[in-house]
């Protein structure tokens, strides 16, 4: 597009004497002036200024707009000049990547610093849009992560094409590697944004970088923006190992069993055990062990992230059944020449809590009376006050832990009472958590007496 505009000398008459003032000449040029964002495009607009007076003159070039300032820039917006020489202010227009499909004017004026004569016109360029929505934000991603953990972002998508978005008709995609989640964008206006909030959980990745990318498309068609980026899955070891052992008629069967539920390579795991000196010759293994004395250990040389590995050892006592017999017999009589009253203490973990049961036993053979219950619960857990059995009588909390105290009054022989709650992990803990013992208080023939139950250990895995 080209005009050219004259502005001739015009005459002032001040007390009947004429005067010429400065005049100049301006001629626009203008290009490329429908302009897609996605494409990086520019417009450019040549203001050429020419001093037609007959003295030096300065010309200042200026402009308005109601796109956003941020996109328009002017090049030597003030030129000098001679009689006849003329010079050139570059204004270029470059919409970002927010700009919505318009049409938009530019208000050019030039003036004379010297004589205050202006030119003014209306220029415009077209913002044209070849898809509707665009994502002008991305929040929320760190550079790294741990194993199973959330890739959690906010993604912010603008409608720079139709007068309205319906809703569901579009989404945004969240992918990792091809693993990826949706979440649909709402309706939206023209030039309106949304925030759009997505969740992926980074499930049995191994340790790397990965590629993370955010998609908008039609629920059903193209794909209208993308933005990406890098995360690094952090290495994790987890080595949980496990064991089962199966009594049989004169006999037994040990079972043990290692996984490698991390995301790196586990190497050299090994898992020793011990066997009655009597017990040595009459084993049998499903894969040899290295012997040193009475330890055998058996060695896995590498476990790659998802794999297991076994083991099984079986013992038959046969042989030694005369012998067992004796020893039972010599227990038995060691139990009752030492009754008293036992508590044991069992642990078993439920889907979001554990189950701790106590179980008090009268093995006196006399009635026991002010017996007295007491556990505690370490500071790693927290009580849930819900209680499928007795309440305690007394809860006192303190810095390690919660103790729980309970009353039981007189307990007849042979009577058995049972005591249950519940606890839920605070934290993550690797491996086994070793349980504090309970301890039972009662008094016999007029003397006090006590008893401790079994250890006991549970896992505290994430929750």
């Amino acid at each position: 597009m080209r005009r050219k505009t004259l502005l001739l000398a015009m005459l002032v008459l001040v007390a009947s004497t004429a005067s010429a003032v400065d005049s100049f000449e301006v001629d626009i040029t203008s290009e490329n002036t429908r302009l897609n964002p996605s494409e990086g495009e520019t417009a450019a607009f040549y203001v050429n200024v020419t001093n037609t007076g007959d003295s030096e003159g300065t010309f200042e070039t200026s402009y308005s707009s109601a796109a956003s300032p941020v996109w328009i820039n002017a090049k030597s917006p003030i030129n000098t000049l001679a009689p006849g020489e003329s010079g050139v202010t570059e204004i270029t227009v470059s919409p970002d990547e927010k700009a919505v499909s318009n049409s938009w004017g530019l208000d050019i004026r030039v003036v004379s610093w010297d004589d205050g004569e202006e030119f003014q016109t209306l220029e415009s360029f077209d913002v044209v849009r070849d898809r509707d929505l665009v994502i002008t934000n991305f929040k929320g991603a760190r550079s790294s992560y741990k194993p199973n953990s959330h890739v959690n972002v906010s993604v912010d998508v603008k409608n720079v094409r139709v007068d309205e978005l319906p809703a569901n008709q579009y989404q945004v995609v969240l992918d990792v590697e091809g693993d990826n989640v949706t979440e649909p964008i709402p309706s939206l206006e023209l030039g309106e944004s949304a925030s759009v909030g997505i969740d992926l959980k980074l499930e049995n990745y191994e340790a790397g970088v990965y590629d993370l990318e955010a998609v908008v498309r039609e629920i059903q068609g193209d794909v209208h923006s993308t933005y990406g980026s890098k995360i690094e899955v952090e290495p994790f070891k987890d080595v949980v190992k496990e064991e089962e052992s199966t009594s049989k008629f004169f006999g037994s069967q040990r079972s043990f069993k290692v996984s490698n539920n991390g995301n790196i390579r586990a190497e050299n795991v090994t898992r020793t055990f011990s066997l009655p000196w009597y017990a040595s010759p009459f084993v049998s293994f499903s894969e040899e062990p290295v012997k040193e004395g009475d330890q055998y250990t058996w060695k896995v040389e590498e476990l790659e992230p998802g794999e297991e590995a076994s083991f099984t050892y079986s013992v038959s006592y046969w042989p030694l059944a005369a012998v067992a017999v004796i020893i039972a017999a010599i227990l038995v009589m060691l139990y009752w020449s030492m009754r008293k009253v036992s508590i044991v203490k069992s642990v078993r973990r439920g889907e979001d809590y554990h189950n701790v049961h106590l179980r008090v036993k009268n093995n006196t053979g006399r009635t026991v009376g002010k017996v007295r219950v007491q556990d505690f619960v370490p500071g790693i857990a927290s009580l849930i006050e819900k209680f499928d059995s007795r309440s305690p009588e007394r809860i006192q909390n303190t810095e390690e832990g919660t103790k729980l105290t309970w009353r039981l009054g007189q307990v007849e022989p042979g009577e058995e009472r049972i005591i249950s709650y519940r606890i839920k992990p605070k934290v993550q803990v690797e491996g086994t958590v070793s349980i504090p013992n309970a301890e039972v208080f009662y008094q016999v023939d007029g003397k006090n007496r006590e008893a401790t139950s079994n250890p006991t250990s549970t896992a505290f895995p994430e929750q």
